[in-house]
């Protein structure tokens, strides 16, 4: 199976009233969207940089700086608390 037909399949599922004269517009939001995901990130948020006193930790924001909820606080049994975040099983190390 060649990409053009994978991409033919793929966007038939997700989109039903899509034709094959649709390809051009289908590949370039493909290749948008790829572009939006490959320059996300995670910004940790902190009131300081390090120092002799230590910065405090203040939220956790996406790449337009809004707030996310990403992980849990946890305490764990040495007494230290940790922002525990999930790994995807498909990650990439």
């Amino acid at each position: 199976m060649t990409a053009e037909q994978a991409m033919h399949e793929i966007w038939g599922l997700l989109c039903p009233d899509c034709g094959p004269d649709n390809y051009e517009f289908i590949a370039h939001e493909v290749a948008r969207l790829r572009a939006q995901v490959d320059n996300a990130y995670v910004d940790v948020v902190f009131d300081r940089p390090p120092g002799p006193e230590p910065p405090r930790f203040i939220e956790l924001e996406d790449e337009q700086a809004r707030s996310i909820n990403f992980g849990k606080w946890v305490q764990r049994p040495d007494g230290y608390w940790v922002l525990r975040l999930p790994v995807a099983s498909n990650a990439t190390h």
